[in-house]
């Protein structure tokens, strides 16, 4: 199966735009295939290079290796072969209309109770306008193909207009480039969003058009959404960058990602596993929403589960122990290397606001003269309770607040012994001051 995934640098990447990618990669992988990555850059006055980057920094960071990279920009020969060819057997035809000229015509059809479709005209060249062009569908075939999603789909393209397939400038728009490029490049099965099955029946006509005789298979995914409604580049806050930025692990983007709309469930340890994956065992149904606290949760489930070996070099000085002690109450790795730093380190910290002055001084005054370890903090907070008669819950707070300068974070007895005894002390008399 040799598989696609064809980004347009016009914004960053969001989930919807990795989950498409992951499973044409995993697709491909799953059968020993090949995987092409696909730069759309033939629209100069929305690409922008540094998105260009971005799409490669992101794919790299899910794990996705393509076997072949090309950029759209490059191959323009390629399209304008196909365009000569279309143009001698009829297929392309030139349009002069102006768009105030096609609204009129619009509205025109509807106040007719007609449908808005544009349809080629014998018209004369325009003496000063320049050109674009069209590509003349066949409105009274019904375009037919068995999706791998979906089963069968049934388009009829007779309220669809003639496609324009280059702009005034010359340059081209999405549909005609992508058929060539998907001949060219042997694509086998195109992987994509169902916003597409409308293109797709017109596509189908193009592949005929150019003579192709084995046409790719096609998967129309579902698309996904947010709780806040739908998922685009336009509307933000669901970029791979982004949740980078938030030190989301790869892994957990890319489980939660390969698992939402399957069948099938897999977990951080197989899921790398090819032989496990299988296309159709996605739903078809209308829209999957992204749950963004899942993916927050499931990767805290991921530092749990994770080895110290695993993680070891991300770590960096972080010893096996701490780590061993903080990681169920930890939701990223840099928050690991934070904790580490206020346990290991004089870090400067802001403590005493907040703090109880007289329950610290009693602190003091009761703590063990042993080095601190678990059960010596639990020792500590009953001597605090029961001479002074504190709340239990109280002590945990106000010694946390004295120790760490936070509300909240791993477990006290856990990282107490982190902390070391003199470094306590110096920390409660400081909070005092």
């Amino acid at each position: 199966m040799i598989t696609r995934f064809a980004p347009s640098p016009t914004g960053l990447i969001h989930l919807g735009n990795a989950r498409t990618a992951l499973i044409a990669y995993f697709a491909a992988r799953s059968s020993g295939g090949e995987f092409i990555l696909r730069i759309d850059d033939t629209d100069v006055t929305r690409i922008k290079s540094e998105y260009v980057n971005k799409i490669f920094t992101d794919l790299s960071w899910l794990g996705i290796k393509e076997d072949l990279c090309i950029k759209q920009s490059e191959r323009c020969e390629l399209y304008a072969n196909a365009v000569v060819k279309l143009k001698e057997s009829g297929r392309i035809y030139p349009c002069y209309e102006t768009p105030e000229e096609l609204e009129i015509e619009r509205r025109s059809l509807l106040a007719r109770a007609l449908p808005p479709v544009y349809r080629r005209k014998n018209r004369p060249q325009h003496s000063t306008r320049l050109p674009y062009y069209r590509f003349e569908l066949d409105p009274d075939r019904v375009v037919i193909w068995e999706d791998k999603l979906r089963g069968k789909i049934v388009i009829d393209l007779h309220s669809t207009s003639d496609p324009i397939v280059i702009r005034e400038n010359g340059t081209y728009t999405y549909m005609l480039p992508s058929v060539v490029d998907d001949i060219e490049c042997r694509i086998s099965t195109i992987i994509r969003g169902e916003d597409h099955i409308s293109n797709t029946a017109v596509q189908i006509q193009m592949f005929e058009a150019l003579g192709c005789t084995e046409i790719p298979k096609f998967a129309h995914m579902p698309l996904l959404k947010l709780q806040t409604g739908k998922m685009s580049k336009r509307a933000g806050g669901n970029e791979i960058q982004t949740f980078r930025e938030n030190y989301i692990e790869p892994e957990v983007i890319c489980l939660y990602l390969l698992n939402l709309g399957s069948k099938s469930r897999s977990t951080f340890k197989n899921y790398k596993d090819y032989s496990n994956f299988n296309l159709e065992n996605y739903s078809s149904s209308s829209s999957v929403t992204v749950l963004e606290d899942e993916i927050y949760s499931l990767n805290a489930d991921f530092l749990r589960l994770s080895n110290y070996e695993d993680l070891a070099r991300r770590l960096g000085g972080v010893s096996k122990t701490f780590w061993d002690a903080v990681k169920n109450n930890v939701k990223s790795i840099p928050e690991v290397n934070y904790w580490w730093e206020i346990c290991t380190t004089e870090a400067k910290l802001y403590p005493g606001i907040g703090c109880n002055a007289q329950l610290v001084r009693d602190a003091i005054s009761v703590l063990p003269q042993e080095e601190v370890s678990r059960e010596t903090y639990r020792r500590w907070v009953e001597l605090i309770v029961e001479n002074y008669r504190y709340d239990k819950r109280e002590v945990h707070i106000n010694l946390r607040l004295a120790l760490t300068g936070k509300v909240g974070g791993p477990e006290m007895a856990a990282i107490l012994p982190f902390i070391s005894r003199e470094r306590i002390l110096i920390r409660l008399n400081d909070s005092l001051s």
